[in-house]
């Protein structure tokens, strides 16, 4: 039975499972292209096909150490966010680490909170389970997405390149961002 979360009054988070796909699907259709498309020659549609078509979400679903939700705004979905639990960060191996491993959100309702909400209830969900560290993987050409997560407490640890077919090669830059609990 999927877990539903409550984040505060109007925020929840709503498990995934394979049946929702095609919802997860077109959610990402929807709120990728704006923020991201500019990273691809085809607007991001190869990404969307590869990252959240059936066979990779059946794989990411299957993840025994992660939780794969939708993130709803007063039963809307309006995002999502995959949580990698002992997922190891390789700057600090003996630290038990929670990998903040996909968070999305309808760039409408960017600037209203709901972002810094999830984030703390990821920071109380990382208590919870005796997470030692939070990390993440951000592009360091999303300047607001970078700022963000500075303003909630993360710093910029390494960076690296990603390895990744069809996106424009001066825009694989990554930035590795953790924050100790």
């Amino acid at each position: 039975m999927p877990k539903n979360i409550r984040v505060d009054t109007q925020i929840s988070l709503q498990e995934l499972k394979l049946s929702d796909q095609s919802a997860l699907f077109a959610l990402m259709k929807k709120i990728y292209p704006p923020v991201y498309a500019h990273l691809w020659p085809d607007a991001g549609e190869w990404y969307l096909n590869k990252i959240y078509g059936i066979e990779n979400f059946e794989k990411d679903i299957s993840d025994t150490s992660g939780s794969y939700f939708f993130v709803l705004l007063e039963d809307v979905k309006i995002g999502i966010l995959f949580l990698q639990y002992d997922k190891v960060l390789e700057d600090f191996p003996e630290k038990k680490a929670l990998k903040l491993n996909k968070i999305y959100l309808d760039s409408d309702i960017h600037g209203k909170g709901i972002g810094r909400k999830i984030i703390q209830w990821v920071d109380e969900e990382a208590s919870r389970t005796k997470c030692e560290i939070i990390w993440l993987e951000a592009m360091d050409t999303q300047e607001q997405a970078v700022k963000f997560y500075e303003k909630c407490g993360f710093e910029i640890i390494s960076k690296f390149r990603l390895d990744i077919e069809l996106m424009h090669s001066h825009l694989k830059g990554m930035y590795i961002m953790s924050k100790s609990k």
